[in-house]
This record gives structure tokens, sequence and C-alpha cells, in this order.
């Protein structure tokens, strides 16, 4: 039986030098206020300042298994087949660096440099939420370097450990979507990380998967009828209006010639029952990467009795995708009610899901001179409205109105700071006066009177200060 406490291993810290956008060292925190792994970590930031660099550099620095010497030479990314008679047991562990191809690796280079660090930090034995019964750090780092442009050499450390496992680690890129069924049969991919570096690569084939389960459960396969039961479970936390397991029915295949009738994955929404591939854009896109999730898992930890429940790393870009707000708002605690061991790190645009996880890890990520800069726990007000959260340093959006509300609100203060102002101007402070008025909020007159005194007070003690 697989013991889940081997495979407790998670991210505590992430630091690049010379990678992409990032120049001077930079490091990502990804632990909690004890210094423990942090269940949940949100990066926000700008297009194009590292965020998805960002990702992909924790995903290629996450361990995986060799049985290779611990002082390895100069390391060609391209990986020697393996050989299941000969190939010894892996002792040790590296990082995933060298599974991605020379371009990709010469790529991480810093455009005008000729080296580029890495360096990750995971603890090992270490419960999300609870305490270390014998947790234990693993250090990894990795150089690569180029010349003209192209791959010159890798070199990366590798660690001695105990107990040599590969945790699992799956990622998903900002154009996930759902896999829909074509000539070919679905056949998952290898790489549980590809997503974050090939846009184009599909997430399972959702309504395949859902109905393999079912058809294994019909021929009394238990594991199967549990995993059946447990994604159902975690879809109806996942998605809004689903209520209950049973609104979600496998009518299996379509029988020759039945037209309207109704068949494979349906989903009863308030509208009526609809077929999964029916769904609007956000409910399909949380099913597939949901039950991608799941059906990983369970490869991974084919024989625990809930691998739903299993550990692992999970890495997802622009969670806040297809994604309303109301529905933002609950997504980290259904998530994590739904995979309750896994550790999330994601980016979002979203101030509405930021306003979610003020409680919570926070990092962004700022172009300065000409470079990306890493702000971990940023200062946050966990009582902050949206509109302070927009305004805030986490966007830095100069104003909570529209465009050309903002830009009228600005000049009223450049005119009412003016000692004298022209006939126009006078008429023109008028008309911003009166907007200023319309788009401040009312409020009653008991809370008009409170205002007041506290104003009152404030000038009082001016005055004896003086």
């Amino acid at each position: 039986m697989t013991n889940a406490a081997d495979h407790q291993i998670y991210l505590k810290r992430l630091t690049l030098n010379n990678v992409r956008s990032f120049g001077d060292e930079q490091e990502l925190d990804l632990t909690d206020a004890d210094g423990n792994p942090a269940r949940w970590t949100l990066v926000l930031g700008d297009n194009g300042v590292g965020k998805t660099t960002l990702l992909q550099c924790l995903a290629s620095m996450c361990p995986v298994l060799t049985a290779a010497s611990p002082t390895p030479p100069a390391i060609s990314s391209q990986k020697a087949p393996e050989d299941s008679i000969n190939t010894p047991p892996p002792t040790f562990v590296e990082p995933a660096l060298l599974r991605r191809d020379d371009a990709e690796l010469a790529a991480l280079v810093r455009t005008g440099t000729e080296v580029a660090t890495l360096r990750a930090v995971l603890a090992s034995g270490h419960a999300l939420g609870g305490r270390a019964r014998k947790a234990s750090d693993i250090t990894f780092e990795a150089t690569v370097k180029v010349a003209d442009g192209e791959l010159a050499d890798v070199q990366q450390t590798q660690v001695k450990v105990g107990k040599a496992i590969e945790p699992l680690v799956v990622g998903y890129g900002a154009a996930r979507h759902m896999r829909y069924r074509g000539s070919e049969p679905f056949r998952i991919h290898p790489d549980t990380t590809a997503s974050l570096f090939d846009p184009s690569l599909e997430l399972v084939d959702a309504k395949e998967i859902l109905e393999q389960l079912d058809y294994g459960a019909s021929k009394g396969q238990a594991n199967f009828k549990a995993l059946l039961k447990r994604i159902k479970e975690a879809l109806v936390r996942l998605l809004p209006d689903v209520e209950k397991a049973s609104a979600i029915s496998l009518k299996g295949p379509p029988p020759p010639g039945a037209a309207g009738d109704k068949f494979g994955v349906q989903i009863k929404t308030p509208y009526g029952e609809v077929p999964l591939g029916a769904l609007s854009l956000g409910y399909q896109t949380m099913a597939a990467w949901a039950i991608d999730l799941a059906w990983r898992l369970y490869r991974q930890f084919p024989d625990a009795p809930d691998p739903l429940q299993m550990p692992a790393i999970v890495i997802v870009d622009e969670l806040d995708l297809h994604l309303h707000p109301k529905w933002q708002r609950q997504l980290r605690e259904n998530i994590s009610a739904a995979f309750p061991n896994v550790q999330f790190i994601a980016t979002a645009h979203s101030p509405l899901l930021a306003q979610s996880y003020l409680d919570t890890n926070l990092a962004v990520i700022r172009e300065e001179n000409g470079q990306a800069i890493i702000e971990n726990n940023p200062t946050v007000n966990k009582k902050w409205r949206i509109d302070e959260v927009v305004t805030s340093a986490l966007y830095e959006v100069d104003s909570a109105y529209s465009p050309e509300i903002g830009h009228a609100l600005r000049e009223r203060t450049v005119l009412r700071q003016k000692r004298r102002l022209t006939r126009a101007e006078k008429d023109r402070l008028t008309q911003l006066d009166k907007l200023a008025d319309d788009v401040t909020p009312c409020l009653d007159p008991e809370s008009e009177r409170a205002l007041d005194v506290i104003k009152r007070a404030a000038a009082l003690l001016g005055e004896m200060e003086k």
C-alpha cells in the first residue's frame, strides 16, 4: 500500500538569476507564516513580466528520479533510452530541467548574458498544514550556459535520499482546454507539466475518462467505481449549480439510429440536463482539469483508498481563466476541499481572486529598470474592498472609476490647486464638482452626523497641537 507520507514533497523557495526577464537574483517564497510549505501561493503581475517563466522554472526544478552518479559530467539534455533490465534502481533525485529540450533550455538565459542559475528548495516528509515528523529539505542548483545563442552546457546537482521518490507535479498552462474526441483514441501525455510549455496541448478527454470509469465500474472493478464516485463529489464542489453527485449521469454511447436520445455524460443544471460538451467554456475547463488531475493522481497512486487525498504539486497559469467573479470567490476553498493534500501555485489577473487570497501567500512581480522584481508578502489589508484591491500596490491601477471619470477627477484636482482660474476654468470646475458629487457615495443621516463629529474632533486636535 502506498504511504502518503513518503510522497509529501512540496516546494519552499525558488531562486533565479539571469533567467529571461529576471536579471539580478530574485527569490520566490513559497512558505506560510511559520516557514512551512504554503498550501496556496498566488502570483500577481502585469502581462509579459515573467509569471509564466516563473511557473515553468518551478516545474523544471522539481525532483525526478535518477540512478546516475552524484557527481555528473557536463550534461546533455538528450535522455538515454530506458533499459528496464540493466538500469539500476534509482537512488538519487535531480531537477526535471533536463526533460526540456535544448532550445527551451537555451531560451531560459537572459538576453545579453551567457549564464543562468536556478536554485530550488523543497521540503520532504512535511504534511501541508501539519507538523513535520521527519521533514528534511532537498536543495537543487542548476546552471545553464549558452554560446552564440545555442546551448553550451547544463550542470545541476543530484541529491541522494533515503527513499528516492518522484513526486507528482502537474502543470496547467493558460491555453488549457478540454480535449474533444477525435478519430484517434485518447492517450494521456507522459509529461505532466507539458501544458505549461506547449499551448497546443489538450487536457484529458474528460468525457472519455468518465465513460471508462463507468464501464469499469459496471464490470465490477471496485477501484474504478470508487474513483468515479470521488470525481463526481469533486465536481459537485467545483462546478456551480451542480448540487449533488447524482446530477452527473453517464448514459453510455449513442445507439444506432437513436436520434434525439440522450447519451454520454449529462450534467443536470437549473436549465435542464445538458451534455458535458455543451456546457459553458468555464464549466468545461474546470471539469477538464479537475478530472485530469484526479486521473493523474489515480495513475500515480493506483492502490490508494482515495487517490484525490494523495500529495501533489499543481502549477496553474491564470487560475481565473473563464471563471465568473462569483465562482472566483469560492475557488480556493472548493479546490482545497476536493484535493486537500495538494500544494497549489498559481498566477492570476483577477482582483476578485486576489481579494480572496489576501490571507494566504501572495507574491507580486513588477518591472523595475528593465528587469523583473519579485515582491514576496506584499503589504495588504485583509479588509480591503474590491476597489481598494484594484488601486492598491497589488495592481497599481490609478482609479477605481472608469478611465473617463478618473481623468476628469484628476483634472478637477489640478484646477482646485490653481490660485487663479480663467472664466472657462471656473465653469469647467463647476462641472467637475458636480461630477464628483455624483460619484461620491451618499451616506445616511446618522453616518453623516458621525463623520461631521470626526471632522470637528480632528480640527480641534489640530488646533490644540498648534
